[in-house]
């Protein structure tokens, strides 16, 4: 896999939707057939059970906090830790669980780790936390990617605190370089001004109530209904495509 871009990092405002959209991307992903692994990066959010209500109790007790405890792990140890979402064989999740102990990892533990999954499947998807020099994991993912995608809602406060980062990212990277997502658009929001100091917004995902019910009820990887729902997925697909193939859209895809 060396020389692929693989690596993906999601940030955005507290708030902003990536989760959703970190979850929606690696579903679409795994349907092109790329195995793909999620990361939750939150400590403080034991997402299978969120996610994956249904899991069975056995994958409940799987946890990222265990491969820290490891301090030295392999492939198969983080593969042992890693959740299927039902009903897809190529798509997992990696978190923490409410009883693992916050800030039990170094910089390099979160290095090896994001190496060790390089090398385990086709695309690597981090949901980093938003105050990210605060979590070494985030922070990793964020110095390594190949690509950080930046989701923030239309609104003053969400655009605020993404402006408020930047300075954060100096020793990252290009913060206007980032692929930037604008989530959760109302039809009847004007969205134009919302390029000032953040960079060009490159997609738009507007709001579809059924995504707060998929969420509530972990079935975040149903498809969408309805034209908005299709226009979602479509933008979605468009993100997905950027990943794979840099922009340039496959004759397959369309």
């Amino acid at each position: 896999m060396e020389g692929k871009k693989q690596l993906i990092a999601i940030w955005g405002s507290g708030g902003s939707g990536k989760t959703i959209a970190s979850v929606k991307l690696g579903n679409a992903l795994a349907k092109r057939k790329n195995n793909v692994i999620l990361v939750s990066a939150d400590e403080n959010l034991p997402m299978v059970p969120l996610l994956m209500p249904n899991a069975k109790e056995s994958d409940k007790e799987k946890t990222l906090g265990k491969i820290w405890a490891m301090g030295d792990f392999s492939q198969e140890d983080v593969l042992e830790q890693c959740v299927m979402f039902t009903g897809e064989n190529r798509y997992s999740l990696l978190a923490y669980d409410m009883y693992d102990k916050r800030n039990n990892h170094t910089s390099e533990m979160a290095a090896d780790l994001i190496f060790t999954l390089k090398q385990t499947v086709d695309f690597v998807i981090i949901d980093c936390c938003t105050n990210f020099l605060e979590n070494p994991l985030s922070l990793a993912a964020l110095q390594r990617s190949d690509y950080i995608l930046k989701v923030m809602n239309p609104d003053p406060k969400s655009i605020l605190e993404t402006r408020r980062y930047a300075m954060d990212f100096k020793d990252i990277g290009d913060f206007y370089q980032h692929i930037n997502i604008l989530n959760n658009i109302y039809p009847w929001e004007d969205v134009k001004d919302f390029y000032d100091g953040i960079g060009k917004m490159e997609f738009k995902l507007p709001h579809i109530e059924a995504l707060t019910e998929q969420y509530a009820s972990g079935e975040l990887l149903q498809d969408l209904g309805g034209k908005i729902g299709e226009e979602y997925q479509d933008e979605m697909l468009m993100i997905g495509q950027k990943v794979l193939f840099g922009g340039e859209i496959n004759a397959e895809t369309t």
